[in-house]
């Protein structure tokens, strides 16, 4: 059953870095194509329009796919209750919100934005018919249907954005990237499910669904408001090109954290959630956090001081004063790496309350950081996310040594060595920087990298050698596995 278990997940982690990549590649190559065709304000009316939506989106989910992902006694009444609840649910929001894109664009003093709100609504009505399917791909760990179905709405939709935006459509080119994307995904999921509701509904599993799934949802509503609510006060406060300029570089962060953390966040939840064993979770968590300590942080340290050349090679000169903003964000991706190993420890052995908790610290924390630091600008409202998340993970570390009984020293001694390879690695490009003459972005990201890769490689190798040679072990694991087809899991 482990041997099965770790057989799964390295197939999981691969394809699920495969998804990443290839879907968050795509998107960045969209989004550079059409910083050259859109200006500022473009990119911050669909921000707050995706807002607007991904509050819709939230309130659908209701933390019922986690269930159907983690319950072991599922039954057919509880997928078919999900599934039409959820349906139901989608179309009324989807609805409430067309006929509110009036008065939330009033709200932010955008008129641009209403229209853009109103089509965009109808992705909820898709979004509503995947909760289900989506999350019985997880539960039998199929991460190759979903990380297709991934990449072809990302490549389908990005290509409708790009056609429309040289036809001259403007805005909406963004419109018909999000909703062809999101009509292809529904699509592809749906085929790869094979699984079709019936007409059946019942109110107990609906209780039981929710007794689960509200500590879920109420986290992930305040996590909506900590994450999203900076886009509405950058917009009252500094104007719509300002937060443009600001959700570009977080666009770019959030592709980091799709490729590099999203990666293995559903298969770490999996995985623990299987293994009964308490010591073994232990140590399968400490392994998760070295591993992803030595995969994410150096590329977060390394993007954090190139920042500069990032934008400008990605996105033209004309976005080269959104780094300074990146460079923030970037910076947050460090603690952020071990959130998402946390919250998904949290959640594998149940303690969704704990969940709810962290986000109502978090709220707690970031909203007024933000609204002090707001007035200083974009990138100072990028701090108060970087500072928000410092304090937030120690409290994270905290409730998961108590729910998984962990060794703090074990786990900090996880992460350690990573985090002294990756801060020699960025003092040693800051070094090359002062040393080099002026050059062009390309050729500066191009030494930058190869510089930085080496030293990182080398100082991680003199720093914890075990620690270098089970991340060589896991990539060629992962590369290996990645190219095969699954092997059976013995997992229903």
């Amino acid at each position: 059953m482990i041997q099965d278990l770790k057989r799964a997940s390295a197939h999981g982690v691969a394809w699920n870095l495969i998804q990443n990549l290839a879907a968050k590649l795509l998107s960045l190559v969209v989004v550079a194509v059409l910083a050259r065709y859109l200006d500022r304000s473009a990119f911050g009316a669909i921000a707050l329009a995706l807002t607007v939506t991904a509050l819709g989106e939230l309130l659908i989910g209701q933390g019922y796919g986690e269930f159907i992902s983690q319950r072991q006694d599922l039954t057919e009444s509880h997928k078919d209750t999900a599934f039409w609840f959820n349906a139901v649910l989608g179309a009324l929001i989807a609805l409430v919100i067309a006929l509110l894109a009036g008065p939330i664009a009033s709200l932010v003093a955008e008129a641009s934005v209403a229209p853009v709100v109103r089509w965009l609504s109808i992705s909820l009505i898709l979004r509503s018919l995947t909760i289900v399917p989506g999350a019985l791909l997880i539960r039998q760990m199929d991460f190759r249907a979903l990380s297709l179905r991934t990449i072809m709405a990302a490549a389908i939709g990005g290509a409708a954005g790009v056609v429309s935006a040289i036809s001259g459509l403007g805005l909406y080119s963004l419109i018909v990237q999000a909703l062809v994307g999101e009509l292809v995904g529904t699509l592809a999921l749906w085929r790869a499910a094979r699984w079709r509701p019936h007409w059946r509904f019942s109110v107990s599993d609906l209780k039981e669904l929710s007794a689960f799934g509200s500590p879920i949802f109420g986290g992930a509503l305040l996590n909506f408001v900590s994450r999203r609510l900076d886009t509405v006060i950058i917009a009252r406060w500094l104007g719509i090109a300002s937060l443009g300029m600001y959700s570009l570089a977080q666009r770019v962060f959030q592709i980091l954290n799709q490729v590099l953390n999203k990666s293995g966040d559903a298969v770490a939840f999996s995985a623990l959630a299987k293994l009964s064993d308490p010591e073994r979770r232990r140590q399968a968590l400490y392994k998760m956090v070295e591993v992803t300590a030595a995969l994410c942080f150096p590329i977060y340290a390394g993007v954090t001081v190139a920042a500069e050349p990032v934008m400008t090679v990605v996105f033209g000169e004309d976005w080269s004063d959104s780094a300074p903003v990146l460079a923030v964000f970037a910076i947050s991706g460090i603690p952020i790496s071990l959130s998402y190993l946390n919250v998904a420890a949290l959640k594998a052995v149940g303690k969704t309350r704990a969940y709810l908790m962290l986000h109502i610290i978090l709220v707690c924390v970031y909203v007024p950081l933000l609204l002090v630091l707001v007035r200083g600008g974009a990138q100072s409202a990028a701090l108060a996310y970087l500072l928000a998340c410092c304090v937030i993970v120690p409290v994270e570390i905290g409730m998961v040594r108590a729910s998984l009984g962990i060794q703090l020293r074990d786990y900090v001694r996880a992460f350690l060595p990573a985090l002294v390879a990756a801060s020699v690695m960025a003092i040693a490009i800051l070094a090359l920087e002062r040393a080099l003459p002026p050059l062009y972005p390309l050729a500066l990201l191009v030494l930058e990298s190869i510089i930085g890769l080496v030293v990182y490689v080398i100082a991680l190798r003199v720093v914890a050698a075990a620690t270098f040679r089970r991340c060589l072990d896991l990539v060629r694991s992962v590369v290996r596995r990645g190219t095969r087809a699954p092997e059976s899991t013995g997992v229903t």
